[in-house]
């Protein structure tokens, strides 16, 4: 893609990995886009440290920070599916619209949505 362009970084879920992301990454690559999917930790040709605790959610969405700040950008969009959905309403509540102003989240609704609902009743 234009790695001038703004960069807009696609979060895979699981079992999932960046391939996932093949299509969209041309897409958006040809709209200007600098469209990165990055392998997310322990995932495809990622690090995969062995202590369970290096998987919160802190440290993998500092991964992608880190990913967004290799590349030279201070602000990026965001898109995630499924799990990554997940990560990304996390990353948005964290880090705020200066470095996330606009993301979408794929199959996972905001989750104060079926708060009260209880978890049979929201599968439904």
């Amino acid at each position: 893609g234009d790695e001038n362009g703004p960069l807009i970084l696609f979060i895979h879920g699981w079992p999932d990995t960046s391939y996932g992301w093949r299509h969209q990454l041309q897409y958006f690559a040809n709209a200007g886009f600098h469209a990165v999917a990055p392998d997310q930790r322990g995932y495809g040709g990622s690090e995969s440290p062995e202590d369970w605790r290096e998987y919160n959610v802190f440290s993998v969405a500092s991964d992608n920070l880190a990913v967004a700040s290799y590349l030279g950008y201070d602000s990026f969009y965001l898109v995630g599916h499924d799990w990554g959905a997940w990560l990304t309403w996390i990353m948005a509540l964290l880090y705020g619209p200066t470095v996330i102003p606009a993301f979408a989240c794929l199959s996972v609704p905001w989750p104060a949505s079926r708060r009260g609902i209880g978890m049979l009743k929201s599968l439904k």
